[in-house]
């Protein structure tokens, strides 16, 4: 089966989200809902957009679906 949904609770919040995932993928669009508690004091982790994703070197991002992206 290679849809379903992943379940993710926020430690921070305790706020629990729903990612759908498609193909065995998630999309980070996805990740915008979660975002950081009101009143952080340090300034980077007021993030109006929602979570980030870090990813070095590129290994897990694929900006199109592919033969090799979806392989």
């Amino acid at each position: 089966m290679s849809s379903g949904a992943l379940f993710v609770q926020d430690s921070r919040t305790g706020v629990k989200y729903e990612i759908p995932i498609r193909r065995n993928a998630i999309r980070a669009i996805d990740l915008r809902r979660i975002r950081a508690p009101t009143g952080e004091a340090d300034r980077a982790d007021q993030v109006s957009r929602g979570l980030r994703v870090y990813d070095p070197g590129l290994q897990n991002t694929s900006v199109v679906e592919s033969a090799i992206s979806f392989s």
